[in-house]
């Protein structure tokens, strides 16, 4: 796991908490799984920047919002 996928995978779950969505809702808007959104979170699977814009747009953010932790997410 690289430090680098955990650490967007962290701005996804708070961006996500933020906008009191839950896992499967965000995985619904996405089409994926709630499991492989679950390793999103966590790091454990690389994200490519195809998904990586889908999920700034679906959490309306942008993806420089989940890449950069000096950003705001609220």
């Amino acid at each position: 796991m690289s430090e680098i996928g955990k650490r967007i995978g962290r701005r996804i779950k708070i961006r996500r908490a933020v906008l009191a969505m839950t896992q499967a809702e965000l995985a619904q808007a996405l089409g994926i799984t709630q499991a492989y959104l679950s390793y999103l979170e966590r790091g454990a699977r690389p994200i490519d920047a195809d998904l990586l814009t889908r999920i700034a747009a679906a959490l309306q953010c942008e993806t420089a919002d989940l890449m950069n932790e000096k950003r705001k997410l609220a």
